[in-house]
């Protein structure tokens, strides 16, 4: 998983002159661990409202051997949302202008974020959105695949829940990236709900 950096580069301009405010930033959610138990990365794809059915899945495969599977708007390259490669790793990546760099390895502690920087130094927007739901994340349990998935479709905070049902920002879907099962699971509902609404085996 890599953090966009867009929050790294709006702490630069000033309020006046923001075409959006924080209530319209696009705001993802994301859990992962490896345990003995299990190898998941979970994650809700949070955007404007107005994308909803502009999204599609990408799977290719490059002339050097590389797969991808990729999920992208409409008109866009796949880059600025969930995926995977052939290589099966789980880490968190985030980066930052000037070829900034921090990797984290993910391990049995469950690793959540809220589309903020944690562990690379840079200024940054820090929206009461994204502050909520990694506040709210700490207090929710994480033992099981169904503990995660409930998190990510808990709606305990009416103002900045976890699952978002607009008016501006909506959840399109949460994914679940399983490197036990090598499957891809999509689902399209509050996946506490356990609905899966397309699963992807994973080359």
């Amino acid at each position: 998983m890599i953090l966009n950096f867009r929050k790294e580069i709006l702490a630069f301009i000033s309020k006046p002159e923001r075409v959006e405010d924080e209530e319209t930033i696009d705001d993802c959610s994301d859990i992962l661990v490896v345990s003995d138990t299990m190898a998941v990365a979970v994650h809700n794809e949070d955007a404007n409202v107005a994308l909803v059915g502009h999204t599609y899945l990408i799977k290719a495969k490059l002339s050097n051997g590389l797969s991808y599977t990729a999920y992208t708007y409409a008109g866009e390259l796949p880059s600025c949302a969930f995926g995977f490669n052939n290589h099966g790793l789980i880490l968190n990546v985030e980066t930052a202008s000037s070829q900034r760099l921090s990797v984290q390895e993910v391990g049995s502690t469950p690793f959540f974020h809220a589309n903020m920087y944690l562990h690379l130094e840079v200024d940054q927007v820090h929206d009461q959105n994204s502050i909520s739901r990694q506040n709210r994340a700490a207090l929710l349990p994480k033992r099981s695949k169904q503990d995660l998935l409930s998190l990510l479709g808990d709606t305990g905070d009416h103002k900045y829940p976890i699952f978002m049902q607009g008016p501006n920002l909506y959840t399109l879907c949460t994914a679940v990236i399983d490197l036990d099962e090598r499957t891809l699971a999509i689902t399209e509902a509050n996946p506490r709900k356990g609905e899966v609404s397309y699963v992807f085996t994973m080359a």
